[in-house]
């Protein structure tokens, strides 16, 4: 069986990235970026039959919603990272990604893990990319 998971989350999907998006756990979780919106999924494993002898072709995953942001504009790509080498989370918080979403008319978002730190619009904008 190749294929392992597959969900219709109801929009355009405008990018995809994986990392330690989620401050309560050191686990790899996805961010999908929509038009207005970005999303991040706790991918989770489970098995497929109910048979005693189960092997790696046994296992699906599963989609978990942690958490949305919500964007004022529409979004045109993210990158994401320990930005500057400081991890979300600072020197006593858990470490982890933070995110940046760039949108179509120039304004970005910096986002550490479930916290939206802040929106900066870019002078002289021409085209994002």
């Amino acid at each position: 069986a190749d294929l392992r998971l597959e969900k219709d989350l109801g929009e355009p999907i405008l990018q995809i990235a994986a990392g330690q998006f989620i401050s309560s756990t050191a686990e790899t979780a996805l961010a999908v970026l929509h038009p207005r919106r970005l999303v991040v999924y706790s991918v989770r494993a489970t098995a497929g039959g109910f048979t005693q002898k189960q092997t790696k072709d046994d296992v699906f995953y599963s989609l978990d919603q942690m958490y949305v942001h919500r964007l004022t504009r529409t979004a045109c790509n993210m990158c994401w990272g320990a930005f500057g080498g400081q991890r979300a989370g600072g020197l006593s918080g858990p470490k982890g990604d933070s995110i940046c979403v760039q949108s179509m008319d120039g304004q970005i978002y910096v986002l550490e893990q479930e916290t939206f730190a802040f929106a900066r619009y870019l002078n002289n904008f021409l085209l994002p990319g």
